[in-house]
């Protein structure tokens, strides 16, 4: 009889460890979504006087799953 006391309290602790390890992640972090929102600089090209820099814009395409140029 002890056996199926127990059982219930060990229960209800693992749901609640278990809803601990789910909680959610603030708003603030980055998701996985958020890298099709950066776009880096790319092949750096200095003009030779230096007054300009050209570079390729790169960016991820979440409909296509890949770098667009």
């Amino acid at each position: 009889m002890r056996r199926l006391k127990a059982f219930p309290i060990g229960f209800v602790l693992l749901a609640v460890s278990f809803g601990m390890s789910n909680a959610k992640v603030p708003d603030d972090h980055l998701q996985p979504i958020d890298v099709f929102n950066i776009e880096y600089a790319d092949d750096p090209q200095i003009a030779p006087n230096g007054s300009r820099i050209a570079y390729v814009r790169k960016t991820n395409d979440i409909m296509t799953d890949k770098t667009r140029s």
